[in-house]
């Protein structure tokens, strides 16, 4: 593993996130709250250039990007809680009004030209807890993302992804049913697996940079033999599932 993500991932990264919150949501729906234990829109524009540099700031031992306050409330989301999905876990607090698009967008090129910053100094692959920093932020971003994704989902004001162009269900449709194989069960034989590492996150060393709470420790696990088909369900073999079992329903 590299001790940090490339400056091409990062692009590839920053690209696609704004291609999703500045061309799939219009500036006027930043304010909305697809999912009501969740945050609106904006909060996450301003999220993830906030827990970027918390962590940088961190690395560092520097100061804050300013507005340095932006933290007091995009640090920490709101989020369910697991026992009382009703109920939210503690998270930062909501202002009476949102800070404006411009000036979160500015914040977040600010935050970005720090990361950067840190690549053409060399630290962020010398330094061990900048390179630390670096992969917990571009992780965050990259779920976040996907997070995002699924909220739209539920929003009927969020726009098709920029240049894309309505398929030809029907043609699909055709060509699926064409190339469909069936979907074989296969058996995994038992075995003895490796996962996770070992790393109290306080002091990095040179093999590996960064890893989650729920890889740490590294441990060894026996997996019994199981059986799974190929590929993932479809859409028409569900379908033939509800229609089998009368589910159409529930």
């Amino acid at each position: 593993m590299k001790p940090v993500p490339s400056l091409v991932e990062w692009q590839d990264l920053w690209e696609a996130w704004d291609a999703v919150t500045q061309k799939m949501i219009p500036e006027k729906e930043l304010i909305s709250k697809p999912i009501k234990l969740r945050n609106e829109c904006i909060f996450y524009l301003g999220h993830i250039p906030t827990f970027l540099d918390i962590h940088i700031t961190r690395a560092t031992t520097g100061n804050p990007t300013e507005p340095a306050d932006f933290r007091n409330i995009f640090e920490r989301g709101i989020d369910p809680d697991v026992e009382d999905p009703s109920k939210c876990h503690a998270h930062s607090e909501i202002p009476a009004e949102w800070p404006a698009v411009d000036a979160v967008l500015k914040y977040q090129e600010k935050v970005r030209a720090r990361a950067l910053a840190l690549y053409r100094s060399g630290e962020a692959e010398r330094n061990a807890y900048i390179s630390r920093a670096l992969w917990l932020g571009f992780e965050h971003e990259a779920m976040h993302l996907e997070t995002l994704l699924y909220m739209l989902i539920q929003s009927d004001k969020a726009l098709p992804p920029p240049g894309t162009v309505t398929p030809d269900f029907a043609a699909l449709d055709k060509q699926a049913e064409t190339l469909a194989v069936e979907n074989e069960w296969f058996t995994i034989p038992d075995a003895n697996i490796d996962v996770g590492l070992d790393d109290d996150g306080e002091y990095p060393d040179s093999s590996h940079y960064f890893g989650w709470d729920n890889e740490k420790p590294r441990r060894s696990a026996h997996v019994k033999s199981f059986r799974a088909k190929a590929r993932p369900i479809s859409n028409g073999e569900y379908a033939a599932y509800l229609d089998n079992t009368g589910r159409h329903g529930k």
